[in-house]
């Protein structure tokens, strides 16, 4: 870190290994060195993550809209867009601001499979993302093409699995969430 101050990956890894060590705070002040050297999405995601574990969903949701931010951030990237609307619903009052978040992480999940139609993780997640927002027909639409081929895939039945939660369909959820337990 002191030869390459403007690394992320370092203060990443320093960060991660002192969070394996219980020391949470010195992990936060590593990750915080780092974005004063330099603001980056990276620093900003890792930073949410490291909130989010210690419950301090405000913090988190600072650090991932700041991940997210235009010339900032990177507003393309799905994952941290999701991340943020997971955390978002943790806060009172921010229901709206989730959903908005979940809309954009499904927009640009779905431009990508525009180009990428097989992509069986996104469009589980896509699935997902739509039953989180109150989109049942393009959750149910997304659902309808990945039952038959993500039999062996548990982390793809598992969004399955909470989609359909989120849509009413209980017998269906346990279903595929069971599947994606026996599947380890």
């Amino acid at each position: 870190i002191d030869q390459q101050p403007k690394e992320p990956g370092l203060y990443i890894g320093m960060s991660r290994t002192l969070q394996q060590l219980k020391q949470a705070d010195r992990a936060q002040a590593v990750l915080q060195k780092g974005l004063d050297a330099q603001a980056s999405s990276e620093l900003y995601r890792e930073l949410g993550d490291l909130a989010f574990a210690r419950g301090d969903y405000v913090g988190a949701a600072a650090a991932f809209e700041n991940a997210v931010s235009r010339g900032l951030g990177n507003s393309e990237d799905f994952r941290t867009w999701a991340r943020y609307a997971d955390t978002l619903q943790w806060i009172p009052g921010r229901n709206d601001a989730a959903r908005a978040a979940y809309s954009k992480a499904r927009d640009l999940i779905l431009a990508r499979l525009e180009k990428h139609p097989t992509n069986l993780d996104w469009m589980s997640r896509a699935a997902l993302y739509s039953a989180k927002i109150g989109d049942a027909k393009q959750a149910e639409a997304l659902i309808l093409q990945l039952e038959p081929r993500v039999q062996d895939r548990p982390e793809a039945l598992f969004r399955i699995g909470v989609s359909q939660e989120i849509l009413g369909n209980r017998a269906a959820a346990v279903g595929a969430i069971l599947k994606a337990k026996s599947l380890g």
